[in-house]
């Protein structure tokens, strides 16, 4: 698989999350999730497992919009999958090979998982290396504001309290400023 397939494949996966296609994400999934083991260039590899992470993703949306109660059960099979290929995908030896939008991305969704999941600290050292591939993802920034927001809600110390949401506003006003050099460019 060469890399403007992998950009065909992530265009599909996109259609199919926004039409709502089941099936074809199943497909995808089931073609690609053996394949991807079999494959040499780790490049290549990491970024079929950020694409089949992201066809999880899709899944697990699509079912959260058809119940909205399975977003606080314990266990979803769709989450954890995407758990996995997004790790797999940070743990390939030419991750740091990767478009930095997608190392960023992957580090980024990733993090969102773990802050949702409660696992705060996680999120934030993932945000934070995000930062330090690309200083201007203003995702990472914004979110691992929201995540010194939601520290210091949980942190019973006022003066630890005044700390994270100093963090959680730092955070949150540089997130908004990276925002608006992007719409300007």
């Amino acid at each position: 698989m060469t890399l403007s397939q992998l950009d065909e494949l992530a265009n599909i996966i996109d259609r199919d999350c926004k039409e709502k296609n089941e099936k074809e994400l199943h497909t995808i999934i089931s073609i690609n999730q053996e394949y991807v083991e079999t494959l040499f260039d780790s490049k290549i590899k990491a970024t079929l497992y950020y694409f089949l992470a992201n066809a999880w993703s899709a899944l697990r949306t699509i079912k959260q919009e058809q119940n909205t109660s399975v977003i606080w059960y314990y266990e979803q099979h769709e989450l954890n999958q995407e758990i996995i290929h997004l790790r797999k995908a940070r743990n390939e030896k030419d991750f740091s090979k990767l478009r930095i939008e997608y190392q960023c991305s992957i580090l980024t969704n990733l993090a969102n998982i773990f802050s949702h999941a409660g696992r705060t600290i996680q999120a934030i050292r993932l945000y934070s290396q995000a930062l330090n591939i690309e200083s201007n993802f203003f995702m990472a920034q914004a979110n691992r504001g929201t995540c010194f927001l939601t520290y210091a809600r949980l942190d019973h110390d006022e003066d630890n309290r005044s700390i994270f949401v100093k963090f959680a506003y730092d955070n949150l006003k540089e997130a908004i400023n990276k925002i608006s050099l992007y719409i300007n460019n």
